[in-house]
């Protein structure tokens, strides 16, 4: 694999030992995915890369630099039909882009709560921070009761988001996603759903779950995934869930026809 290191494709990657902010995580980054070398959406990701970085105090990276960057590490290496396509940026300057094989998940989600509280007021919550452990160890813990992701609830008893995406939840006929209040990421996918598929922002109370008609998942790679299970409440297959993944999903390709 070819990797894109500040500037240079490189077969085997050399970062700092010592004073380096990617041994602290100290940086952001975003994931996209490509449909046949063309990433998705890239002008948003790269949008809110900056914001990111600006509100962790850390220097903007020039987008037709990483343009640059993305383009020459996709054709280096090639993935059909899917990619993972990763933009990594630390705040001592390096810059790391990624791109490597990606596989749609064929299960459904399963969810179990995160045990601790999501504080909605913390102060990085709305950034793509590259420090993501409480992000795996929420996952960790959620592998080791049985469920593949776990949910997070803020001190408001709000739904946030899952360790690793955004949701969506239907109730009463409308789809709704938590709002940006509760302390959850800025996705691209929820942005996306929002302006072009009616859904809706809306607090969303982790007891309410319950009464909902179905609940999904939604990120940039994955698109959109049903969850079968929240800890005791199962969902069952849901005919408007089906036919958004496959609006959706119609939607992104016609977007990306040359």
């Amino acid at each position: 694999m070819k990797i894109w290191h500040n500037g240079l494709l490189v077969d085997e990657l050399k970062l700092p030992a010592i004073g380096a902010g990617w041994l602290m995580g100290d940086g952001a980054f975003e994931t996209i995915r490509t449909y046949s070398g063309i990433p998705f959406a890239i002008d948003l990701h790269l949008k809110r890369l900056n914001h990111s970085l600006e509100h962790l105090g850390i220097e903007a990276v020039d987008p037709g630099q990483l343009e640059k960057g993305v383009q020459e590490v996709v054709s280096a290496n090639p993935a059909e039909p899917y990619g993972r396509l990763r933009i990594t940026v630390f705040s001592d300057g390096e810059i790391l882009i990624t791109h490597i094989p990606y596989e749609s998940p064929r299960e459904n989600a399963t969810l179990a709560r995160y045990p601790n509280v999501k504080d909605s007021q913390y102060s990085i919550s709305n950034t793509k921070s590259a420090s993501y452990a409480e992000n795996f160890r929420a996952v960790r813990l959620a592998k080791a009761r049985g469920f593949s992701d776990a949910l997070f609830v803020n001190e408001r008893n709000e739904v946030v988001e899952s360790a690793v995406a955004n949701i969506i939840v239907h109730r009463d006929g409308k789809w709704l996603t938590p709002k940006l209040d509760s302390g959850c990421l800025p996705g691209v996918t929820r942005s996306l759903l929002i302006r072009n598929f009616e859904v809706l922002e809306a607090t969303v109370l982790e007891n309410e779950l319950s009464e909902c008609d179905a609940i999904a998942l939604i990120s940039s790679l994955r698109e959109i995934v049903p969850v079968e299970r929240y800890e005791g409440n199962f969902y069952p297959s849901f005919k408007p869930l089906i036919e958004l993944q496959a609006l959706f999903s119609n939607w992104i390709r016609a977007k990306i026809q040359p």
